[in-house]
């Protein structure tokens, strides 16, 4: 049902049948609930994993979602069933590519590293899966230039923070290709 509700919103279908639906779904249930709820889901317009994937990918989930972005980067985080949970309640969502990155020597430093493009490749990917992590240290990293938070990220507990040790450059390429990656593991 949470990847139906999900899938559906991150790819704009329409909740209006959702309340006849819900109700037409217990009558779907036989002798295989899961199956059959899911059979249910499809006729009904679940979107597979080729329409999902590049919608997730793409889409500006914090600033459209901002809810269900928490969760998905939560629901990211103990899909890779580490031991030694993190209390999720001192988490808060960071843009690892700042909100605002116009002034300043860190301001510069952001648009160097995003080159000659740098307004256009802020607006399009800064609020997507793939410039967005959960962190501790929202406050501590702010506007901080990519070398700088890069630092802290690599040191986090968090494993959806371990992609940042091997990333030397964060600019539109890198933000698409974690947000593909991402959102294949959300498909999941």
């Amino acid at each position: 049902l949470s990847s139906f509700v999900l899938r559906r919103s991150i790819c704009g279908e329409s909740t209006r049948p959702y309340g006849r639906w819900f109700v037409e779904a217990t009558s779907a249930i036989k002798d295989d609930p899961r199956e059959d709820l899911r059979k249910y889901w499809v006729r009904r317009g679940w979107p597979d994993d080729v329409a999902f994937v590049p919608r997730l990918r793409d889409f500006p989930l914090y600033r459209r979602e901002s809810r269900k972005c928490r969760l998905v980067l939560l629901a990211l985080e103990a899909s890779y069933g580490h031991n030694e949970k993190v209390d999720p309640t001192t988490l808060s969502i960071e843009h690892v590519l700042p909100q605002t990155s116009k002034s300043g020597k860190s301001g510069k430093a952001w648009q160097v590293m995003l080159g000659d493009r740098w307004k256009a490749d802020h607006e399009a990917y800064l609020h997507t899966i793939g410039n967005l992590t959960l962190t501790g240290y929202n406050q501590d990293l702010s506007n901080k230039p990519f070398p700088e938070k890069q630092v802290e990220l690599v040191s986090s507990n968090l494993v959806l923070n371990k992609t940042f040790e091997n990333t030397a450059t964060w600019n539109a390429e890198t933000i698409s290709d974690r947000g593909e990656k991402l959102a294949a593991e959300v498909a999941k």
